[in-house]
């Protein structure tokens, strides 16, 4: 109470706007911001702190230029709104609601207990049964679609368990946001100083939620022919971003009876109404090296009384950088970065104790292995040679990403048809003709601006003319309605490959640009990213098709 009498009287000069008076004898009712958003009177807190001690305020004064005031914590969507004739579009404005609010409210690796609490409310307000998994943290949910229908005619139990096909397709999302301070000026910005959703995880999480609600509109309204004959798995993983994990969610069994596994990633990279989708390698590998080198400490006037490890990690950083130029075939892009080097504690000594950390990144197994027994040949033969010795280490190790690619032709096409769907609504909106995935260019180049440039498809820019006002802050949507292969190794690590070392799968690029994009794009993992809204439900679309046709192969 001491402390919200502090922030009231601070408040009276600051945010007045958040206090009001609703007559002349009323009391003052102060509106305060908790951690993930929810707005709360002063008597609500009160309530709260008796049962929660671990409630802090956090004053924003470095955000005081962003308000966050009408990001909401959303209610789970219901059936009624799924299953009305403007379906589609009652699941687009609540993913964007649901995107927004995560957004705001961004958690740390291994810290999603909010986050997934979030999840799991709207899941169970789906009419769904989620668990949660890895320390409370990670979610799994499972649809099925023929159960209710074998009740309905009047099977047993046994019956209707020997019936339903309990194989599962999996849809996995990321959860966890970087520790990074966001200076986007959005409306919807972080609620939490020095945390940030900088890599699209909250969309990520949104398309997931927003596949659930689309494909419970296919169970509600659907003939049961129509109906897929696998039930559906979201996997909901947190520590995406230290790579940890989605080991962890495979150690407690969210891949048992899973044939196979899809995901996504929000690239801002390609312009909105791209996918990216490839047979090959998508991401490269992850090692974190640290290498400690131990010599012998003595004064810096007398360096032959010791052994220097400045200069033997010294020689070994320059040695290192050969490992790739004349260990690695060149026909497979590998990099092995040092990107720390600490050692010694004064000017005058000599330093007894060198640590180096760094990472190594490649596109197959075979390389990742062949540098682990180059940089431990090295640092041991090095170190030797100087009178020390060497401890290597290698950790939060991850494969590559490499997509099943028999899926290839599945994926492209429900790819296709979730960009050609999305246009579609627009379309109709303006009375004008269908438009089906024959709309949806397909090429092997890239598309190097954010428009596309003598696109025969008459309607390739329709998708930005239409939608520029539900972008965030009014920019238009650039769009090149098309599936493309990746362009180039993708050195970027993505612990998805860990699903992929044990079951089939695939992961695409969701093209995400803004019209006003020029030049290089904005870098994820930076205090500025952000993403077209526009491409959360053709996420959502390409996870539902996806889901629902792979029964087919």
């Amino acid at each position: 109470y001491d402390v919200m009498r502090a922030v009231n009287t601070l408040s009276r000069t600051v945010v007045p706007f958040l206090f009001f008076k609703s007559n002349k004898n009323s009391l003052l009712r102060t509106r305060v911001r908790t951690p993930l958003g929810t707005i709360m009177s002063k008597q609500q807190l009160q309530q709260q702190c008796k049962h929660c001690n671990s409630l802090v305020l956090t004053p924003r004064s470095d955000l005081s230029t962003q308000t966050n005031e009408e990001v909401t914590r959303p209610l789970p969507i219901t059936s009624a709104q799924i299953s009305g004739g403007n379906g589609i579009e009652e699941i687009n404005k609540w993913m964007i609601e649901v995107r927004r609010y995560l957004h705001c409210n961004p958690e740390l690796s291994w810290k999603e207990h909010k986050t997934s609490d979030f999840i799991f409310e709207m899941l169970e307000g789906m009419g769904l049964s989620p668990r949660k998994v890895a320390h409370g943290l990670g979610v799994v949910a499972d649809i099925h679609f023929c159960e209710h229908e074998q009740k309905e005619k009047g099977q047993s139990e046994k019956e209707r368990k020997d019936s339903i096909n309990d194989t599962f397709v999996a849809l996995r999302a990321d959860i966890d946001a970087l520790p990074i301070h966001e200076e986007t000026n959005l409306p919807f910005s972080s609620c939490t100083a020095g945390v940030m959703h900088a890599c699209g995880h909250d969309g990520h999480t949104t398309m997931a939620l927003g596949a659930a609600a689309l494909l419970l509109r296919e169970r509600l309204i659907s003939r049961e022919s129509q109906l897929p004959s696998r039930p559906i798995r979201l996997i909901f993983q947190p520590a995406e971003e230290v790579a940890t994990g989605s080991a962890r969610m495979i150690e407690e069994g969210v891949l048992e009876g899973v044939v196979a596994i899809f995901g996504g990633h929000l690239d801002r990279g390609y312009p909105l109404g791209t996918m990216i989708v490839d047979p090959g390698c998508v991401n490269g590998s992850t090692d974190t090296i640290e290498i400690t080198l131990q010599g012998k400490s003595c004064h810096a006037a007398r360096p032959h009384e010791g052994i220097d490890a400045v200069v033997m990690g010294s020689e070994l950083v320059v040695r290192m950088q050969h490992i790739v130029s004349r260990t690695v075939d060149p026909g497979y892009p590998a990099v092995v970065t040092v990107g720390s080097f600490r050692a010694g504690d004064t000017y005058n000594i000599v330093a007894d104790k060198a640590t180096l950390t760094g990472t190594v990144r490649t596109v197959n197994t075979e390389t990742q292995e062949a540098i682990h027994r180059a940089i431990e040949s090295l640092a041991t033969s090095v170190a030797s040679s100087m009178g020390g010795s060497a401890k290597i280490c290698f950790k939060d190790s991850v494969p590559p990403l490499r997509n099943t690619a028999a899926l290839e032709p599945l994926v492209k096409q429900c790819a296709k048809d979730a960009i050609a769907a999305r246009l579609q609504l627009l379309l109709e909106n303006e009375g004008e003709k269908q438009c089906t995935e024959e709309d949806v260019e397909e090429g092997d180049d890239v598309i190097a601006s954010n428009r596309v440039e003598g696109t025969s498809n008459p309607n390739a820019n329709k998708l930005e003319t239409n939608q520029h006002q539900n972008s965030p802050c009014g920019r238009n949507s650039a769009v090149a309605v098309s599936v493309r292969p990746l362009p180039k190794a993708n050195m970027g690590a993505e612990d998805f490959a860990n699903y992929l070392s044990h079951i089939p799968g695939f992961y695409v690029r969701f093209g995400a640009g803004f019209e006003g994009d020029t030049g290089p794009p904005i870098s994820a993992h930076t205090s500025a990213w952000d993403f077209n809204e526009n491409t959360l439900l053709i996420g959502a679309l390409y996870f539902k098709n996806i889901a629902s046709r792979y029964t087919a192969q």
